[in-house]
Protein backbone atom coordinates (compact mmCIF):
# COMPACT_ATOMS: atom_id res chain seq x y z
CA UNK A 1 0.00 0.00 0.00
CA UNK A 2 1.30 3.59 -0.89
CA UNK A 3 1.52 6.37 1.84
CA UNK A 4 -1.27 8.05 0.12
CA UNK A 5 -2.91 5.03 -0.23
CA UNK A 6 -2.56 4.42 3.33
CA UNK A 7 -3.61 7.52 4.40
CA UNK A 8 -6.71 7.50 2.66
CA UNK A 9 -7.27 4.20 4.11
CA UNK A 10 -6.49 5.27 7.66
CA UNK A 11 -9.22 8.38 7.64
CA UNK A 12 -11.88 6.46 6.98
CA UNK A 13 -11.00 3.67 9.92
CA UNK A 14 -13.27 3.33 12.56
CA UNK A 15 -10.89 4.48 15.25
CA UNK A 16 -7.95 6.52 14.76
CA UNK A 17 -5.22 8.96 16.48
CA UNK A 18 -3.79 12.07 15.66
CA UNK A 19 -1.12 13.39 16.88
CA UNK A 20 -0.25 16.69 15.72
CA UNK A 21 3.37 17.68 17.15
CA UNK A 22 3.30 21.30 17.66
CA UNK A 23 0.07 21.61 19.47
CA UNK A 24 1.29 18.75 21.84
CA UNK A 25 -2.18 17.22 21.30
CA UNK A 26 -3.29 13.44 21.06
CA UNK A 27 -7.07 13.26 19.11
CA UNK A 28 -9.14 10.24 19.50
CA UNK A 29 -11.17 10.08 16.35
CA UNK A 30 -13.97 7.60 16.41
CA UNK A 31 -16.09 7.30 13.29
CA UNK A 32 -14.53 11.18 11.80
CA UNK A 33 -15.51 12.08 15.20
CA UNK A 34 -12.91 13.50 17.80
CA UNK A 35 -14.23 12.03 21.16
CA UNK A 36 -11.09 12.48 23.50
CA UNK A 37 -7.95 15.07 23.37
CA UNK A 38 -4.94 14.49 25.44
CA UNK A 39 -1.99 16.53 26.31
CA UNK A 40 1.57 14.59 25.54
CA UNK A 41 5.10 15.45 25.13
CA UNK A 42 6.94 14.97 22.18
CA UNK A 43 10.25 14.27 21.14
CA UNK A 44 12.63 17.32 21.56
CA UNK A 45 14.37 18.56 18.56
CA UNK A 46 17.89 16.19 18.94
CA UNK A 47 15.24 13.43 19.35
CA UNK A 48 12.03 13.98 16.85
CA UNK A 49 8.75 12.40 17.10
CA UNK A 50 8.69 10.79 13.76
CA UNK A 51 6.44 12.22 11.54
CA UNK A 52 3.82 9.76 9.21
CA UNK A 53 1.36 7.49 9.65
CA UNK A 54 2.12 4.31 11.62
CA UNK A 55 0.16 1.18 13.01
CA UNK A 56 -0.57 0.79 16.73
CA UNK A 57 -0.23 -3.08 16.81
CA UNK A 58 0.12 -3.63 20.42
CA UNK A 59 0.13 -2.77 23.77
CA UNK A 60 1.73 -3.53 27.04
CA UNK A 61 0.35 -3.28 30.58
CA UNK A 62 2.71 -2.28 33.30
CA UNK A 63 6.19 -2.79 31.04
CA UNK A 64 9.38 -3.17 32.23
CA UNK A 65 11.81 -0.48 30.90
CA UNK A 66 14.70 -1.28 29.27
CA UNK A 67 17.76 0.88 27.95
CA UNK A 68 17.63 1.19 24.28
CA UNK A 69 20.95 0.75 22.68
CA UNK A 70 21.49 4.94 22.12
CA UNK A 71 24.10 6.83 24.02
CA UNK A 72 21.63 8.92 25.95
CA UNK A 73 20.27 5.56 27.55
CA UNK A 74 24.30 4.11 28.51
CA UNK A 75 24.16 4.88 32.02
CA UNK A 76 20.14 3.45 33.04
CA UNK A 77 19.57 0.31 34.01
CA UNK A 78 16.56 -1.62 33.77
CA UNK A 79 13.55 -0.42 35.46
CA UNK A 80 10.55 -2.91 36.57
CA UNK A 81 7.02 -2.03 36.97
CA UNK A 82 6.34 0.64 39.76
CA UNK A 83 6.05 4.92 39.77
CA UNK A 84 9.31 5.33 38.76
CA UNK A 85 9.08 3.53 35.34
CA UNK A 86 9.84 5.98 32.74
CA UNK A 87 6.73 4.66 30.33
CA UNK A 88 4.58 4.12 33.54
CA UNK A 89 1.16 1.91 33.54
CA UNK A 90 1.02 1.49 29.79
CA UNK A 91 2.98 1.73 26.45
CA UNK A 92 1.30 1.22 22.98
CA UNK A 93 3.80 0.27 20.17
CA UNK A 94 3.89 2.94 16.76
CA UNK A 95 7.84 1.64 15.71
CA UNK A 96 10.07 -0.30 17.30
CA UNK A 97 11.73 2.24 19.64
CA UNK A 98 8.55 4.67 19.55
CA UNK A 99 5.44 4.29 21.85
CA UNK A 100 2.62 6.08 23.54
CA UNK A 101 3.26 6.13 27.33
CA UNK A 102 2.57 6.77 30.44
CA UNK A 103 4.96 9.01 32.39
CA UNK A 104 5.66 9.38 35.55
CA UNK A 105 6.83 13.10 34.83
CA UNK A 106 3.61 14.61 34.09
CA UNK A 107 5.36 18.20 34.60
CA UNK A 108 6.32 17.49 30.94
CA UNK A 109 3.47 17.47 29.11
CA UNK A 110 2.34 20.21 26.52
CA UNK A 111 6.02 20.52 25.74
CA UNK A 112 9.02 18.67 23.50
CA UNK A 113 10.80 16.91 26.20
CA UNK A 114 11.23 12.95 25.39
CA UNK A 115 13.13 11.55 23.13
CA UNK A 116 10.91 10.36 20.56
CA UNK A 117 8.23 8.84 22.42
CA UNK A 118 5.07 10.47 23.01
CA UNK A 119 4.54 10.64 27.23
CA UNK A 120 0.90 10.36 28.49
CA UNK A 121 -0.51 10.83 32.05
CA UNK A 122 -0.98 7.67 33.40
CA UNK A 123 -4.56 7.75 33.34
CA UNK A 124 -4.77 9.01 29.80
CA UNK A 125 -2.73 6.48 28.37
CA UNK A 126 -4.82 3.45 30.65
CA UNK A 127 -8.11 4.87 28.72
CA UNK A 128 -6.21 5.49 25.52
CA UNK A 129 -5.64 1.26 25.65
CA UNK A 130 -8.83 0.67 26.73
CA UNK A 131 -10.69 2.35 23.42
CA UNK A 132 -7.66 0.58 21.41
CA UNK A 133 -8.48 -2.65 22.68
CA UNK A 134 -12.23 -2.05 22.47
CA UNK A 135 -11.62 -1.76 18.65
CA UNK A 136 -8.34 -3.83 17.80
CA UNK A 137 -9.07 -6.59 19.96
CA UNK A 138 -12.67 -6.94 20.73
CA UNK A 139 -12.98 -10.36 21.98
CA UNK A 140 -10.52 -9.57 24.70
CA UNK A 141 -12.50 -9.56 27.98
CA UNK A 142 -13.27 -6.66 29.88
CA UNK A 143 -12.20 -8.21 33.35
CA UNK A 144 -8.70 -8.86 31.57
CA UNK A 145 -8.30 -5.10 31.68
CA UNK A 146 -9.61 -4.50 34.51
CA UNK A 147 -7.24 -6.98 36.48
CA UNK A 148 -3.88 -5.35 34.52
CA UNK A 149 -5.36 -1.97 35.36
CA UNK A 150 -5.68 -3.33 38.75
CA UNK A 151 -2.20 -4.59 39.60
CA UNK A 152 0.65 -2.41 38.50
CA UNK A 153 3.34 -5.27 39.10
CA UNK A 154 1.73 -7.35 36.79
CA UNK A 155 3.40 -7.71 33.15
CA UNK A 156 1.60 -8.39 30.02
CA UNK A 157 1.92 -7.70 26.27
CA UNK A 158 -1.32 -7.93 23.98
CA UNK A 159 -0.89 -8.22 20.29
CA UNK A 160 -3.66 -6.27 18.80
CA UNK A 161 -5.84 -8.77 16.06
CA UNK A 162 -6.99 -4.82 13.93
CA UNK A 163 -4.60 -2.52 14.26
CA UNK A 164 -5.27 0.99 14.78
CA UNK A 165 -4.01 3.81 13.09
CA UNK A 166 -2.18 6.69 14.15
CA UNK A 167 -1.18 9.66 12.11
CA UNK A 168 1.47 12.04 13.25
CA UNK A 169 1.56 15.73 11.75
CA UNK A 170 2.81 19.19 12.08
CA UNK A 171 0.25 21.99 11.60
CA UNK A 172 1.20 25.14 13.58
CA UNK A 173 -2.02 26.49 11.81
CA UNK A 174 -5.31 25.10 12.93
CA UNK A 175 -8.60 25.78 12.46
CA UNK A 176 -10.63 24.24 15.41
CA UNK A 177 -13.58 24.28 17.43
CA UNK A 178 -14.65 28.40 15.73
CA UNK A 179 -11.06 28.95 17.00
CA UNK A 180 -7.42 30.29 15.35
CA UNK A 181 -4.68 28.34 16.93
CA UNK A 182 -1.12 29.00 16.11
CA UNK A 183 1.69 26.47 18.01
CA UNK A 184 5.43 26.90 18.24
CA UNK A 185 7.76 25.36 15.91
CA UNK A 186 10.05 22.86 17.59
CA UNK A 187 11.22 21.58 14.75
CA UNK A 188 12.08 24.68 13.02
CA UNK A 189 9.59 22.98 10.03
CA UNK A 190 7.41 25.52 9.49
CA UNK A 191 7.51 29.25 9.44
CA UNK A 192 4.38 31.22 9.81
CA UNK A 193 3.07 34.28 7.41
CA UNK A 194 0.38 36.54 7.59
CA UNK A 195 -0.89 34.55 4.13
CA UNK A 196 -0.42 31.29 5.51
CA UNK A 197 -3.09 32.44 7.84
CA UNK A 198 -5.53 34.14 5.88
CA UNK A 199 -5.66 31.19 3.40
CA UNK A 200 -6.12 28.67 6.26
CA UNK A 201 -9.60 30.77 7.08
CA UNK A 202 -10.53 30.93 2.88
CA UNK A 203 -10.01 26.91 3.52
CA UNK A 204 -11.93 26.93 6.56
CA UNK A 205 -14.67 28.33 4.40
CA UNK A 206 -14.09 31.71 6.60
CA UNK A 207 -13.22 35.13 4.30
CA UNK A 208 -9.84 35.97 5.18
CA UNK A 209 -10.38 39.36 6.41
CA UNK A 210 -12.53 37.41 9.25
CA UNK A 211 -9.28 38.90 11.24
CA UNK A 212 -7.69 41.96 11.29
CA UNK A 213 -3.76 41.77 10.07
CA UNK A 214 -2.15 43.32 13.07
CA UNK A 215 -4.34 40.55 15.21
CA UNK A 216 -2.25 38.13 12.83
CA UNK A 217 1.07 39.25 13.21
CA UNK A 218 1.03 39.80 16.57
CA UNK A 219 -0.24 36.02 17.22
CA UNK A 220 2.45 34.96 15.12
CA UNK A 221 5.08 36.72 16.82
CA UNK A 222 3.71 34.69 20.32
CA UNK A 223 2.94 31.62 18.79
CA UNK A 224 7.44 31.77 18.63
CA UNK A 225 7.25 30.72 21.88
CA UNK A 226 3.76 29.21 23.18
CA UNK A 227 0.07 28.47 21.69
CA UNK A 228 -2.29 31.19 20.61
CA UNK A 229 -5.58 30.53 20.57
CA UNK A 230 -8.38 33.52 19.07
CA UNK A 231 -11.83 32.69 18.45
CA UNK A 232 -13.38 33.41 14.85
CA UNK A 233 -16.91 35.17 14.25
CA UNK A 234 -18.50 32.28 12.14
CA UNK A 235 -21.06 32.09 9.96
CA UNK A 236 -24.54 30.67 10.99
CA UNK A 237 -23.66 28.44 8.47
CA UNK A 238 -20.40 27.66 9.61
CA UNK A 239 -20.19 24.80 12.64
CA UNK A 240 -17.19 24.86 14.63
CA UNK A 241 -14.64 22.24 14.14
Amino acid sequence: MTAPERAAADSVAPLRLVLNVPACRLDVVERGSVRHSYPVAVGTEDHRTPLGSFPVDRVVWNPWWVPPPFEWARDMTVTPPGPDNPTGRVKLFFGYYHFLHGTPLEESLGAPASHGCVRMRNADAIALARVVHAHGSPDLAPVVLDSLEGDPRRTRTIRLAEPVPLSILYQRIEIRRGRLELHPDPYGLEPIRAEDVRAALRVAGLPPEALDLAVIEAAIARADRESVSIPLDLSPSMPPR
